[in-house]
């Protein structure tokens, strides 16, 4: 978080949530700490950030707990933030969420559920079309 400055009263608020490896805890807290209000930086200035193989962002290892990580994140973001975005930002965020499960694993009623409420809440016609093609098709997979 080196290029963001937040005050020790902000910071004490919220905390860093704990996701595995502390992957996207840094993502996390600019978008608590900013109170969803705007994230004004400073283009001109230098920041220097020392990156090596020792760091987690710069290994290859544990992927697993990445995409776990990742997608804690992305519920998250869409549960709590998505209201913020516009809408191909938001499908974005939505199918990002769903295609890092679909990595690690198929899809769980409760998943679809959640995906179907914010695909029918905050997404298009077309996307929503898309996404029942690929529900319908995860089923027939099951029974066929």
């Amino acid at each position: 978080m080196s290029e963001y400055i937040f005050s020790r009263k902000t910071f004490l608020k919220h905390g860093f949530h704990n996701y595995p490896l502390a992957w996207n805890s840094d993502d996390r807290a600019w978008l608590d700490f900013s109170d969803n209000k705007p994230i004004f930086t400073i283009n001109k200035a230098l920041v220097y950030v020392r990156l090596s193989t020792l760091n987690i962002s710069g290994k290859q290892d544990k992927q697993d707990e990445k995409k776990l990580s990742a997608i804690s994140f992305y519920r998250f973001l869409i549960a709590n933030k998505l209201k913020f975005y516009a809408l191909p930002e938001r499908e974005i965020i939505i199918r990002f969420y769903e295609s890092e499960i679909i990595t690690q694993r198929k899809l769980k009623l409760s998943e679809w559920c959640f995906l179907t409420y914010f695909y029918l809440r905050y997404l298009d016609f077309y996307s929503i079309k898309k996404f029942s093609k690929r529900f319908l098709k995860s089923i027939l997979k099951k029974h066929v």
